[in-house]
């Protein structure tokens, strides 16, 4: 996490959704550091997905990119 950016990393992320008495089904993380490149984002998604895997998340999570749409 980048001091002062106001934004939460996957953990903190994690660690919210898993308090909620409702969890999503899907969990978008969005709103990365401009200068990570792509192996870098694959990279942070798979420590996120083996992160909510120990914390018996059942919420499906995707991270954000460019061209990403979802149907609501």
């Amino acid at each position: 996490m980048t001091k002062g950016w106001g934004h939460s990393d996957y953990e903190q992320i994690i660690n919210f959704i898993c308090k909620l008495k409702n969890r999503p089904e899907i969990v978008v993380m969005t709103h990365h550091d401009p200068n990570h490149d792509d192996a870098f984002i694959d990279h942070m998604y798979v420590r996120s997905l083996d992160y909510a895997k120990t914390k018996d998340l059942n919420s499906r999570l995707i991270m954000a990119c460019e061209g990403l749409e979802l149907e609501l």
